[in-house]
């Protein structure tokens, strides 16, 4: 059997060391046949695409610190100090990922990048010290199988090449020591998706291995399931299978979690981030974030805040809607309205450049309905205009309030 040591949040099967702190510190020295695997979301934007990091960081923090090289820096120095034999990245970008990373082929690992999406996963392996036998694509997910080269082994072998088959095709290789599956689920309200993004990962393992009958496949899911809690995620990996009943948390009103039972052939997993607190060190999981809690300060509470305010919705808190209000009536001078100049700067102070971000394509939805419905009430205009906003345009402040609400 390999045995795993994994840090952030992981599934491994069979058998299982675990390590957990604060600051990242290096892995125990791998020997044998141990192997180390590490998961992190590395946040786009990287250094090429995107723009929006520094809305992250709280408010006054240096401009040069949300900046991709400072970043850059403190993920050079936890990755490569780790110094795990498997490094699953989330959220990288295509367009820079060779420069982004190029640290990580300085200190000896080799890589595969998800080839589809904007923010793709990638994993890296020590070259030296394993050889990758076998990868998969699927929906958001990169599996790939390592095998242990040899430990006197001085410099990475070339590839074991396939021993040709009967009828000329190459033989599959030799199933690997370990598989490892590096996800970025599918987000917001997916919970279907995502069990079906982790049971094709699953699955393309278990036709990899070609198990025997009750054979072990050492194998460790890892990544940013985008999800927490009893989800149809979980239960396929800890149960080993979901019915179609299962209540998963992110299913919406009539919606179907699956229409037929979804059996993980490998077996049930362990729950890395639980058993490395709850059985090894005997406390609870502590949270995976520790930042300020905002939810219950922008959600109105009924006992806290009773009846909601005339003109805002049932689900924003007071204390929420007064500080949007306070904002309005920066951009709108004090008025009832905020006019062209009064949105351009609101959005430029907020996105650092006009024609950019969520909050410009929803107060340009907002204008555009506006100017559709007097093109309507005027017989003599088409309704045509230039993308974005024009003279005339306004936001009242139940508009600017749908914005954030």
């Amino acid at each position: 059997k390999a045995t795993v040591s994994v840090l952030n949040w992981a599934f491994a099967y069979p058998e299982v060391h675990f390590m957990a702190a604060a600051v990242v510190p290096s892995l125990p020295a791998a020997a044998g046949r141990r192997v180390s695997v590490l998961s992190y979301n590395v946040l786009l934007p990287n250094s090429a695409d995107g723009w929006w990091i520094y809305k992250y960081y709280k408010g006054g923090t240096e401009e040069e610190r949300t900046a991709w090289p400072a970043r850059q820096a403190l993920l050079r120095t936890q990755l490569v100090a780790a110094g795990a034999d498997v490094v699953c990245l989330q959220e990288c970008s295509a367009l820079s990922f060779e420069d982004d990373f190029a640290f990580m082929a300085a200190a000896g690992y080799d890589a595969e990048l998800l080839q589809k999406g904007r923010m793709r996963s990638a994993t890296f392996w020590k070259a030296g010290r394993l050889e990758k036998v076998w990868s998969k694509q699927t929906d958001r997910a990169l599996s790939s199988g390592f095998r242990l080269r040899d430990p006197g082994a001085d410099a990475p072998a070339a590839p074991t090449p396939a021993a040709p088959s009967k009828g000329g095709k190459a033989a599959p290789p030799a199933p690997a020591d370990i598989y490892v599956v590096n996800c970025h689920l599918a987000a917001g309200p997916a919970g279907p998706r995502r069990m079906r993004q982790v049971f094709d990962a699953l699955e393309a393992v278990r036709k990899a291995a070609k198990p025997a009958a009750n054979a072990v496949v050492p194998a460790v899911v890892c990544g940013d399931f985008n999800s927490q809690g009893h989800t149809a995620v979980h239960e396929l990996l800890a149960h080993g299978a979901v019915q179609p009943d299962f209540a998963d948390p992110d299913l919406a009103p009539g919606e179907v979690l699956t229409s037929k039972p979804k059996k993980n052939q490998l077996g049930a997993f362990v729950d890395a981030y639980t058993a490395a607190y709850r059985d090894a060190l005997k406390q609870p999981p502590p949270p995976t974030m520790v930042v300020a809690e905002l939810q219950g300060m922008m959600c109105r509470d009924a006992a806290r805040d009773g009846a909601p305010d005339a003109g805002v919705p049932d689900h924003v808190s007071p204390g929420f809607a007064a500080n949007v209000r306070r904002m309005f009536d920066v951009f709108a001078k004090g008025g009832d309205t905020m006019d062209k100049d009064g949105i351009e700067a609101w959005l430029g102070a907020v996105n650092k450049k006009l024609g950019r971000g969520s909050e410009y394509r929803a107060a340009l939805k907002i204008v555009e309905g506006m100017r559709a419905g007097a093109a309507e009430r005027d017989a003599g205009s088409t309704g045509a205009s230039a993308p974005g906003f024009e003279a005339g345009d306004v936001l009242t402040f139940a508009d600017f309030l749908s914005v954030y609400a």
